[in-house]
């Protein structure tokens, strides 16, 4: 960590660095966030998420090396660049890393419904060859795969106002923007919190064109077993044939769509997040009431 610090504050000088950063939180919407920002004429972000603050490899080559990331084929209009990486957000030093690099950057959050997005992230890991199980015992034995794997918490990452409180021991609440996906969904006019966020970020709404589309849409694999063997046993997916042969049996004409969250299991869910939706609201002053509904 100390070393990795150093690396980032001395080249600091020679990097502008990102006006924003979406830090999370995974499932719920960031892509679709990022699409909407995009379609602001003032507003570059690379296309797909940069994770250059949770990769060891990406760190060490410097914060020039991040700025080349932030700035390639960055529009000709822009002036703010920024980037979206919602795995930040819940892993332990990011917060502390991104203050140390830039620490006036501003910071954009995104909740959606902690059960749906719990279910939402175990499917991505289904699709993603990392999970077999079923979502009922994946909860059940979540505490004991954490200890191996951080990313098999689809219940503790649905725990926002721990993620949020990581990043307010380094930058002030004024520094943050909060957002419901909710919100994002509903139909686009002035009062559409998208425009309180071009105001947060200091860019004017008028030059923005909203594009109706959901990104991300969810597509589960044909053979979960090829696909979590193939994967995560013998690591097909680092080479690109293999990666497609596999993906295309896995998906190609596969229709979206998942199997609904089964109703006691939603319900169980719902009254575990009840509490921690509480110290959510308080800590961002804002209502999230529409989780219980």
């Amino acid at each position: 960590m100390v070393s990795t610090l150093r690396i980032l504050l001395t080249d600091s000088i020679l990097a502008k660095g990102p006006d924003f950063i979406i830090v999370g939180t995974m499932k719920s919407g960031t892509s679709t966030l990022a699409h909407h920002l995009s379609n602001h004429l003032h507003i570059h972000l690379p296309p797909k998420e940069v994770h250059f603050f949770n990769d060891e490899k990406k760190l060490n080559k410097g914060l020039s090396y991040y700025d080349e990331l932030l700035n390639k084929n960055r529009k000709k209009d822009s002036v703010l660049v920024g980037e979206k990486t919602p795995t930040y957000s819940y892993q332990d030093n990011i917060a502390q890393l991104i203050h140390e690099s830039y620490p006036e950057t501003k910071l954009i959050w995104i909740f959606r419904n902690p059960t749906k997005r719990s279910y939402s992230n175990y499917l991505h890991a289904l699709k993603n060859g990392m999970e077999l199980l079923s979502f009922e015992e994946a909860l059940e034995k979540e505490k004991v795969r954490l200890e191996k794997n951080i990313f098999y918490g689809y219940k503790k990452r649905s725990i926002y106002h721990e993620q949020v409180s990581r990043f307010l021991e380094f930058f002030p609440k004024e520094q943050m923007f909060f957002m419901l996906f909710e919100e994002l969904l509903a139909p686009y006019s002035e009062e559409h919190p998208l425009n309180d966020l071009f105001r947060f970020l200091e860019v004017d709404p008028e030059h923005f064109t909203y594009k109706d589309e959901h990104k991300n849409v969810t597509k589960l694999p044909r053979f979960p077993a090829l696909m979590h063997h193939g994967y995560s046993k013998l690591g097909l997916h680092k080479f690109w044939f293999t990666r497609k042969v596999l993906r295309a049996l896995n998906f190609a004409f596969q229709k979206p769509g998942a199997p609904k969250l089964n109703q006691h299991t939603a319900a169980e869910l719902t009254q575990f997040f009840k509490p921690h939706n509480e110290k959510l609201a308080s800590l961002i002053d804002k209502d999230v009431s529409v989780w219980s509904q």
